[in-house]
């Protein structure tokens, strides 16, 4: 019974995260999309708006988590982060953002708890950097396509 009383709730924390990175990205990106054909013939602005927005928002998601882990060690029990950092906010968005990009430098580790929020936050980094590459792909092929289009023509 002890167990359940922690399992939950960093299972729901786990699932708030996901479910607010989800929505992030996936707003920015149908944002963008939908504003894409704005910068018609600006291809190559395109794609600099199409990273820079993805660049948002993964670093949006990494400070949320970030923020998470800062409050979960300072407010609960669920567990703390060990190993060679300070306990201020920066070093928690540190630990988030190698753990995102699943890179884990092993300075940083989590203990309790906080061990399953990681493991989810290190799926979802996976998944959105996945979500990322495609996207970007995406724009990418439309201005591969632009460029063959034009440079066919001239031939012609």
């Amino acid at each position: 019974m002890e167990v359940l009383r922690e399992v939950i709730p960093a299972g729901l924390i786990s699932i708030a995260l996901i479910v607010l990175c989800v929505m992030i990205f996936f707003e920015s990106l149908a944002h963008t999309w939908a504003r894409l054909h704005r910068l018609q013939g600006r291809l190559r602005m395109q794609i600099l708006l199409t990273t820079f927005v993805i660049f948002a928002a993964h670093t949006l998601c990494i400070w949320l988590f970030g923020g998470a882990y800062y409050m979960l060690e300072h407010v609960t029990e669920l567990g703390r982060l060990h190993g060679n950092h300070d306990q201020d906010f920066l070093s928690y968005v540190y630990f988030s953002a190698t753990t995102y990009s699943s890179l884990g430098f092993g300075d940083v580790y989590p203990e309790g708890w906080l061990r399953m929020i990681a493991a989810a936050e290190v799926i979802m980094g996976l998944l959105l950097i996945g979500w990322s590459v495609t996207f970007t792909y995406l724009v990418t092929q439309e201005y591969l396509v632009h460029r063959k289009e034009k440079h066919g023509k001239k031939r012609s």
